[in-house]
C-alpha cells in the first residue's frame, strides 16, 4: 500500500493546481466606434440573454476596454447606451446576419473587435425603450382606447366589456403575447414573433379565430403608446390604443 501515497498525493497536488489556475481566457480588446459610453453583458446561451440572468461579466466601453473571455467560446452580447438609444436590440437580418449581431464567437485569432452601428442606421432607436422599457425583459400593455372604423372619435365607452380586454406582452427574446376575450368572455391567447428594425418595428400577427392586424409605433416615436390595427372582424376593426401596464 505504500507505493500508492505519493501517487495519490501526486494525484491531488495536480487537482489543486488545475483548479487554482481555473479557465483559460483569452484578452479580447473592444473598441467603441459609436461615440456614446456603453455597457456591454456578456451571456453564454441565447436563453439567458433573453431572460437577463446568469451574467458572465459586464463593463463599461468608453473609448476601448480589455475583456478576458474563454477563447473558442460563443457568447451572447449585449451592448447599450445609458439612456437605451444606442443599442444592438434589433432583429431583422440582412444577408442571413441580424446586425448588430448578438451572437459573439469569442475566436482564439480574434484580437480586436469593433463596437459599432452599420452607416445606414438611425443615430438613435427608441425601440427598445418603448417596447422593453429600457432593461427589462418583458413590458405589459393594456388597451384604453378605441377609434371604430379608424375615425376620430374614441368609441371606448361603447364597447362592450370583452371588447375592452385587450393585453400584449412584448419581451426581450423578440417573442409577443396577445391576450382578449370572445363575446362569451373566454380568453384568448396568441403567440407570435416581432420583427424589430433598429429605427421602427412593425409587428403582424393573424388570430386561429377572428383577428388579424398589426402593432405600430405611435406618433411621436418615443412615447409610451403603441397602435394596434385590426384590420379584420367587423365589430372590432379600427385602432386600439395601449398604453404601458405596470400594476
Amino acid at each position: 500500500m505504500k507505493p500508492i501515497i505519493p501517487l495519490l498525493c501526486a494525484l491531488l497536488l495536480l487537482s489543486c493546481k488545475k483548479e487554482k489556475e481555473g479557465t483559460p481566457t483569452q484578452a479580447f480588446r473592444f473598441v467603441n466606434h459609436t461615440g456614446v459610453p456603453l455597457t456591454l453583458d456578456f451571456y453564454k446561451s441565447r436563453g439567458d440573454y433573453a431572460a437577463s440572468k446568469k451574467l458572465v461579466t459586464r463593463v463599461s466601453l468608453s473609448d476601448e476596454v480589455s475583456v478576458n473571455l474563454e477563447p473558442d467560446k460563443t457568447y451572447y452580447l449585449d451592448w447599450y447606451s445609458s439612456d437605451f438609444l444606442i443599442s444592438n436590440w434589433q432583429n431583422v437580418k440582412s444577408d442571413g446576419e441580424a446586425l448588430p449581431a448578438h451572437k459573439f464567437e469569442a475566436l482564439s485569432d480574434i484580437h480586436q473587435v469593433s463596437v459599432s452601428l452599420p452607416e445606414e442606421f438611425a443615430a438613435q432607436s427608441y425601440n427598445r425603450a418603448v417596447l422593453i422599457s429600457d432593461n427589462k425583459i418583458s413590458q405589459n400593455w393594456k388597451a384604453v382606447a378605441f377609434y371604430k372604423d379608424f375615425g376620430n372619435a374614441d368609441a371606448w365607452n361603447t364597447l362592450p366589456e370583452y371588447m375592452k380586454v385587450i393585453h400584449l406582452t412584448t419581451q426581450k427574446d423578440f417573442n409577443i403575447s396577445f391576450r382578449y376575450q370572445d363575446s362569451l368572455a373566454n380568453d384568448l391567447v396568441q403567440k407570435s414573433t416581432m420583427k424589430i428594425y433598429y429605427d421602427r418595428f412593425r409587428i403582424q400577427f393573424t388570430s386561429s379565430s377572428y383577428l388579424k392586424g398589426e402593432v405600430l409605433p405611435a406618433t411621436p416615436f418615443s412615447s409610451d403608446t403603441l397602435y394596434l390595427h385590426l384590420t379584420e372582424d367587423g365589430s372590432r376593426k379600427g385602432r386600439y390604443v395601449l398604453v404601458k401596464d405596470n400594476g
